[in-house]
């Protein structure tokens, strides 16, 4: 809006990140370690807002489903110092009374795929929807409707717990399991005992488990592709949400550990590799500055 300016804050599961916009453009970008549990959160935004005192408004990109303004029971596990902190809990309405401005809360992922495609629309196919996978600390989703400069998010986007088949001969246990179980941070140290940042520093023992990756993301897009997703009852996606994710040709590819190098690039090839080998009419591009694009985000919804 004219006249407004806004601080954009990306929350994230270990990071929080800001940055100041008047129009389009972004300044003063800064991350720091986010605070864990809510009232050290809400302190921590608290802080920042009292740093911009010509900002009007305030955006948000939060983990977690939202709905009516709260965080929907289960979806926002990072952010807890304990499972189920987050449950119901309604980030706008807490914090309008401590910094006196309006706040304007969204999901983090979907705030990443908007900012992303604003970003890399001239180098990307043209399409009219578009699709979104992050694998972050957890596993980040979106889909979206691209009508003019207009980013339409459709579903709730959560794609973190749709079931898929582990790959053989994975070393944990065989069956099915959520998929940020399987394509996450969490998931990355589960397999290898290191933080995928730390690891990055040394990569190249870990290139067979980005390429086994590689396989666990193409078998979620052919899930999409298919209309197979599978979800815990209650957090079922309509029929009519499903025809649509099942029509994407186009997935960006995004979150701390997706877009990362040489992470991203493994998981992105490896990811090609199995969508042709399968016959999958589905392409894939790796988004190179998240963090603009996760605050840019928040401006497009």
């Amino acid at each position: 809006m004219r006249g407004h300016t806004y601080l954009c804050i990306d929350i994230g599961g270990t990071k929080l990140c800001t940055g100041v916009s008047e129009g389009q453009c972004l300044r003063d970008i800064q991350t720091t370690p986010v605070q864990k549990g809510i009232r050290p959160l809400l302190s921590q935004i608290q802080t920042l807002v009292a740093h911009y005192h010509s900002v009007t408004d305030i955006l948000i990109g939060c983990p977690g489903n939202i709905i009516n303004g709260a965080i929907a029971a289960g979806s926002a596990q990072n952010l807890g110092t304990f499972p189920g902190e987050f449950d119901g809990f309604d980030l706008r309405q807490a914090l309008e009374p401590l910094i006196q401005r309006p706040v304007h809360v969204f999901n983090d992922a979907t705030a990443q795929m908007a900012g992303s495609y604003a970003l890399m629309r001239n180098s990307l196919p043209a399409v009219s929807r578009i699709g979104y996978i992050g694998p972050g600390t957890g596993l980040g989703g979106g889909f979206a409707k691209i009508e003019g400069p207009r980013i339409l998010p459709i579903t709730d986007g959560h794609i973190f717990d749709i079931y898929l088949p582990r790959p053989p001969g994975d070393p944990l246990f065989p069956g099915e399991d959520m998929a940020e179980n399987l394509l996450s941070g969490r998931a990355f140290f589960a397999r290898t005992g290191h933080k995928a940042h730390d690891a990055a520093k040394v990569p190249d023992p870990f290139r067979p488990l980005m390429k086994e990756w590689g396989q666990i993301m193409a078998t979620l897009i052919k899930t999409l592709y298919e209309g197979t997703p599978q979800k815990p009852t209650g957090h079922a996606w309509s029929a009519d949400d499903i025809a649509f994710v099942s029509t994407l040709r186009h997935y960006l590819v995004g979150g701390g550990l997706g877009s990362s190098h040489p992470f991203g690039d493994w998981l992105l090839s490896s990811t090609r590799d199995y969508l042709t080998a399968w016959e999958i009419p589905i392409s894939v591009s790796r988004i190179s500055d998240t963090q603009r694009a996760s605050l840019l985000g928040l401006l497009h919804l």
